[in-house]
């Protein structure tokens, strides 16, 4: 259960922590069970085969990323219908990372706290009260504590503390054992809306089971299916224009990307992307994540874990768990792993003058 406009006081050995930063922090609340459903959903969802078949309408909203003039195009297209009512739909298109994002979200450690609400309103105000004398804290709280009732305030105490029966002064001992208290995983939504959003699709998910999800990845494919397709001279053409190492060609060079045929060319696009990735550090004035024509083509490698943006190793890692399958491109990975490891074999700081030749690769 989500909790609205909570003061969330946490106690711990080190004392109270009372998150008094806003009137409208969120807190969720969940029995052991409700926690262990929420992440078997997820993983649920995330292992579902590959779909883009769409219903009789359309739901998209804020948790999916593709640009809205591609997919109101693609609608139009195809003679799709969307709504902006979810209760009215049977077809939902999130960006992926959303459900990666909220299953880490709900794996976080220690969030098991004990956790009372209704807790007596006297002993709550006298404990807060004592806290603020203190810390030193102004008179606006001291006034809010006053105003306190039953809605508007929760108790976590951490294991340790409630366990072990040492708590930080009498007042605090004297609240926790008036109280019932039941351990629960607790954890602030405060300025996490996405969350708050993906924990409201979950709910509706298990209340409509037959309503579809796909994933912003797949329809990025269809969408970028009658792209540029990506030829040598092309590629050429893209190579110049990065290495002129002018900010105005590789931003164009990046919008050319965004328009190439994804479905065939994902992996040339990725590994042209890593090779020229020193363009984009801070600073440089070149942030393709940010720019609004590339940046579902980025979720889209993100979200199958291709990390274009990083070392060769972790590079190449996420490029052959998904490429592996295709022989074609799994021999062009293995030369670009190859290429890598006789470059490190052969580096200035070295004398060494000889070649590996060929490798043989498999996950382990």
């Amino acid at each position: 259960m989500i909790y609205n406009n909570i003061k969330n006081v946490s106690i711990s050995t080190r004392g109270i922590y009372w998150s008094h930063y806003s009137e409208s922090n969120k807190v969720l609340v969940l029995t052991p069970q409700e926690h262990t459903d929420y992440i078997t959903q997820i993983q649920t969802i995330l292992k579902q085969p590959k779909n883009v078949k769409f219903g009789k309408a359309i739901h998209t909203d804020s948790l999916c990323s593709i640009p809205r003039f591609k997919l109101k195009e693609y609608i139009t297209q195809n003679k799709l219908k969307r709504t902006s009512r979810q209760d009215q739909c049977d077809t939902i298109i999130v960006d992926k990372n959303n459900f990666n994002s909220t299953l880490a979200f709900f794996r976080h450690p220690n969030q098991m706290a004990y956790f009372f609400k209704d807790a007596d309103l006297e002993l709550t105000r006298t404990v807060m009260l004592e806290y603020l004398d203190s810390q030193q804290y102004l008179a606006q709280y001291r006034e809010e504590i006053q105003k306190m009732t039953h809605n508007n305030i929760c108790f976590t105490i951490n294991d340790d503390v409630y366990e072990s029966n040492t708590f930080s002064n009498a007042s605090v001992k004297k609240l926790v054992n008036a109280s019932k208290v039941e351990k629960l995983w607790v954890d602030n939504l405060y300025r996490n809306k996405t969350i708050e959003s993906m924990i409201g699709l979950l709910d509706f998910l298990k209340n409509n089971p037959n309503v579809n999800i796909i994933f912003d990845e797949d329809i990025m494919e269809i969408l970028n299916s009658d792209g540029i397709e990506l030829d040598n001279e092309y590629i050429d053409t893209l190579n110049s224009m990065f290495e002129s190492g002018q900010t105005d060609n590789i931003k164009l060079a990046v919008e050319m990307l965004s328009n190439v045929n994804l479905e065939k060319d994902s992996l040339t696009i990725a590994l042209i992307l890593n090779k020229y990735q020193h363009l984009f550090t801070h600073g440089s004035g070149v942030n393709p994540s940010s720019m609004s024509s590339f940046k579902s083509i980025d979720k889209y490698y993100r979200s199958r874990g291709i990390n274009w943006k990083s070392d060769w190793r972790i590079f190449a890692g996420g490029l052959y768990s998904n490429y592996k399958n295709v022989p074609e491109h799994k021999l062009t990975i293995e030369k670009f792993i190859l290429d890598n490891i006789n470059a490190f074999l052969n580096s200035p700081s070295t004398s060494n003058k000889f070649i590996i030749d060929s490798i043989g690769l498999d996950l382990q």
